[in-house]
């Protein structure tokens, strides 16, 4: 077989590897954008001297922004082609990092980070879809794995890259070096060949194109699929959102100790998406579902019992449940994609928008007064892991998808 059969749209301008690579460097770019500046969040409050309550209005209006902007941006670029959409989330992302460095209050940020999230969320459907609409077979795969491990580690990364920027400059560089980022990830996408011709676009009318994008959300298959993804995503957001508070507060660690501990947990979740590779060559998906699902459940349990032993036993009852998160959603990213080939967009973003708002979730129900936080994490993950299996049960007796239907 030809090396290149499995390249389905080449790029005149650009190295298919580049492409792909490029493809990874915005990636990250955008998920290290949606929480690098949390280090600076008490500097912030002090400067501009506001409560930690309205400060963190920042924070959810970037995620409920990045959310609405995946749901848009998507499903657009079924009717309007990914290039121009593509490029102009970037500027837009870019243009309002920038421009919060300037900002002499928080409503200022509040209103960049709204706007810039949005243009954020538009540049992660599309990847997406892109990558679907370029690769198709086994170099689809390696794609789409390695960008969602990207994804799973963004976040996670974020706040280390943002210390390292304070401890040299000050908490305005954050924004000046994402805003400068996310302009550099834009200028070779002006030389990319548009991947979602006009001979494959939907109808322009608007109506009819979100009418489209309601009968994927209502179809019985997708839903439960994406149960079972937001069920197993909700744990780890439950984690980083109190992490610092268990290492810290609950088990007296000094802030460099925590960072070591979370750095672990870092590498855990960068293994994930590559673990899954490794199964996915002896294993069906299917199993590899299951085998993530009693996973969590697993690690919650685990939690559960033994989480407040120490910052070691909490670690390591932790590791399941990073893993699994990782495996599970470049696996289904690919499952929702090659299932709904046709409307790539769509389905990136449906998906993309549940899973942003689930870590709202996440972080909301680790921070409920729980008598021990780490005890939280064991029964949100054991309770996660439980609606999963009851979403995965009712997807396998439905035989709703046809990845899963022979196995």
């Amino acid at each position: 077989m030809n090396k290149n059969d499995d390249i389905l749209i080449h790029q005149k301008r650009l190295p298919m590897g580049f492409f792909a690579a490029w493809m990874m460097v915005i990636m990250t770019v955008m998920w290290v954008q949606l929480d690098m500046y949390l280090p600076a969040l008490p500097t912030i409050r002090e400067e501009f001297g506001v409560s930690e309550a309205y400060l963190n209005i920042t924070i959810n209006v970037g995620l409920v922004m990045i959310a609405v902007g995946t749901l848009i941006g998507g499903v657009l670029s079924d009717a309007l082609g990914r290039k121009a959409l593509l490029i102009g989330g970037l500027i837009l992302s870019a243009v309002c990092t920038f421009a919060a460095s300037f900002a002499h209050g928080v409503m200022f940020i509040t209103v960049m980070r709204a706007v810039g999230s949005f243009g954020t969320g538009i540049v992660l459907a599309i990847l997406m879809a892109i990558v679907k609409d370029s690769f198709e077979g086994a170099r689809f795969n390696r794609v789409m794995t390695v960008l969602q491990a990207v994804a799973a580690v963004g976040p996670v990364l974020g706040p280390s890259l943002g210390a390292l920027i304070i401890n040299f400059f000050s908490w305005r560089y954050i924004f000046v070096f994402l805003g400068s980022a996310s302009a550099v990830c834009a200028l070779p996408m002006f030389l990319m060949t548009e991947t979602w011709g006009p001979e494959k676009r939907v109808a322009a009318d608007f109506k009819q194109v979100f009418a489209g994008a309601g009968e994927i959300i209502r179809d019985r298959g997708f839903v439960l699929f994406m149960g079972v993804m937001s069920f197993v995503t909700i744990p780890m957001w439950a984690y980083i959102g109190v992490s610092s508070y268990v290492f810290i507060n609950e088990f007296g660690r000094t802030n460099t100790a925590y960072g070591i501990y979370y750095a672990v947990s870092v590498c855990m979740t960068l293994l994930g998406p590559f673990i899954y590779m490794t199964l996915d060559r002896f294993m069906r998906k299917a199993r590899i579902v299951t085998l993530g699902v009693l996973l969590t459940a697993g690690g919650g349990t685990a939690t559960m019992l033994f989480g407040r032993s120490g910052p070691l036993i909490f670690l390591i009852c932790i590791i399941p449940i990073m893993i699994t998160e990782a495996m599970i959603r470049p696996l289904g990213m690919i499952v929702l994609l090659e299932e709904n080939p046709d409307r790539a967009g769509t389905v990136s973003s449906w998906s993309q928008f549940i899973i942003n708002l689930v870590g709202i979730v996440g972080t909301s129900l680790a921070t409920l007064s729980w008598t021990s936080m780490a005890f939280g994490v064991g029964v949100i993950s054991l309770s996660c892991a439980l609606l999963a299996a009851l979403c995965w049960i009712a997807l396998l007796r439905g035989r709703y998808m046809g990845a899963f239907r022979s196995s």
